[in-house]
Order: structure tokens, then C-alpha cells, then sequence
């Protein structure tokens, strides 16, 4: 981690270091998208994931004073819910991830995801979410 102020500067970090038995430049994919008042945060599950004890997902809520998060998940669980109130405001999140092996970060990090949480001036109103067909 470096000594900056900003997620950019987390986001510089292109190459980790390369843990026992973890061949390559692992890389994490994640998606995005707003579900009722939340946002889901989704990605693949393959065996090669199975030697990272951690998926760190850093948020960057665009707001001021600024709102970052870094929350620490299991790669296998496949999904995490970001249950941060949505403001009053329409915003943009964005949501990076990179994989831990014990206590370092390994590879490098998922490209930048973001999503655009809707205007919603009453908390207690869901916001519709669109199906997929």
C-alpha cells in the first residue's frame, strides 16, 4: 500500500508480489450492479482462486467528504452486498479487487467497475431494478 491520500494511488500498484505455489500474475474480475438499496459486487470462481485466503475490494464513493471502503471477503463466496446507505444524491461508485495470500496482496488488481446509484430522495422507497432476460 502506498502512502497516498487517494485510491488512485492503491490503483498504481499493478504488480504484487507472487506467493508460493501461485504460478502467473493473478487477476481478479468483478461486475457491479445496483440491486434494490444495495450494490452487488460478483465475480468467477475457478480452482486456481482456491490458494488466495482473501479478496480485498476497495470503494471509492465519490463524495465529499470522500467515502472510501476496503472490505476483506472470501474468493469462494462469489458475491458481497456493499449495505452502504445510498446518499440523496445520484453518485457514481467504483470498485476495484486484488487477492491476498496470507498477509500480502498477490497480482495484480481487477480493472476499475463502476456504478451509477440512482437518485432516490426517500431512503425507505426501493429503487426498481431491471430483470434480465
Amino acid at each position: 500500500m502506498t502512502n497516498g491520500n487517494s485510491l488512485n494511488d492503491l490503483f498504481t500498484e499493478s504488480n504484487q508480489p507472487t506467493a508460493k505455489g501461485i504460478t502467473g500474475n493473478p487477476q481478479p474480475v468483478i461486475e457491479a450492479e445496483v440491486v434494490n438499496r444495495c450494490v452487488k459486487i460478483v465475480w468467477q470462481f475457478d480452482e486456481s482462486h482456491s490458494k488466495f485466503s482473501m479478496m480485498e475490494i476497495i470503494i471509492d464513493r465519490n463524495e465529499e467528504p470522500r467515502m472510501q471502503g476496503r472490505v476483506m471477503v472470501n474468493p469462494k463466496n462469489l458475491c458481497y452486498f456493499d449495505l452502504f446507505p445510498f446518499p440523496p444524491i445520484q453518485s457514481r461508485w467504483i470498485y476495484r479487487a486484488i487477492f491476498w495470500s496470507g498477509i500480502k496482496r498477490i497480482g495484480q488488481w481487477s480493472p476499475l467497475v463502476s456504478v451509477v446509484i440512482p437518485l432516490n430522495t426517500n431512503p425507505l422507497i426501493a429503487v426498481p431494478i431491471q430483470s434480465h432476460k
